[in-house]
């Protein structure tokens, strides 16, 4: 029983798939933005959100933020009066905490690792891992799903980087089916000394001229050799 696609499946084909975790969105990206779209038109700005968090959850976005609030409280002398009128009991509790934990026993530093929070580099993923501080720059990602996604979009990248190449090119020609491919002129000495009956003998398809024929690159590095 033959299966025939819809218009609607082949155009959901085309494309690249969004990057943002949770979207499964295909998208096709302008010319321009060809060798570094990741994300559908609905997922920039959430894009733009996860990459100020990102920026929070890193130590030196953690300093610019307190930096942040200590000017914006040295600005206004009656806000920390007016905060503890409006949230008392938020206060009182977050006091008695800092106390208890002043007066429990501290732990011996040599006995803990010390661990550090690192966020995951995938653009949607807001999981947080707490690692050793030695590895924690090895540490990139949260899990194997989001390390599988983040290859698979850089493979592509890589791969599109290798067909602006003239051997990239070359290979690309070479791996197109017969029907797709453009045929190559033949010189007009060859086409009118061979007649009409004897020109399929003489003629060679594209795919045994590209696999006869070195690759640009291939070429022009045994042309430098001698």
């Amino acid at each position: 029983m033959d299966t025939k696609t819809s218009p609607k499946s082949e155009d959901a084909a085309l494309g690249r798939q969004c990057l943002f975790k949770g979207c499964n969105n295909r998208f096709i990206p302008r010319p321009q933005d060809w060798g570094r779209a990741k994300y559908c038109h609905g997922c920039r700005g959430k894009a733009k959100k996860w990459r100020d968090w990102r920026r929070r959850q890193l130590p030196p976005g953690k300093k610019a933020k307190q930096e942040q609030n200590k000017r914006f409280r040295e600005g206004r002398p009656d806000y920390q009066r007016d905060y503890r009128k409006r949230n008392l009991e938020r206060v009182r509790t977050i006091e008695r905490e800092s106390k208890r934990r002043s007066r429990s026993k501290k732990p011996d530093v040599h006995k803990v690792r010390p661990l550090t929070p690192v966020p995951c580099l995938r653009p949607g993923c807001y999981n947080v891992v707490l690692v050793l501080a030695s590895v924690a720059k090895l540490r990139r990602y949260c899990g194997d799903a989001c390390a599988t996604a983040m290859r698979r979009f850089f493979g592509l990248l890589a791969q599109l980087r290798h067909r602006r190449t003239p051997e990239g090119n070359h290979r690309r020609k070479c791996s197109r089916p017969q029907s797709e491919r453009r045929p190559i002129d033949e010189p007009a000495s060859t086409l009118a000394s061979v007649g009409s009956s004897n020109l399929k003998e003489h003629s060679v398809s594209d795919r045994e001229r590209c696999h006869n024929r070195d690759p640009p690159a291939i070429a022009a590095r045994g042309r430098g050799d001698e």
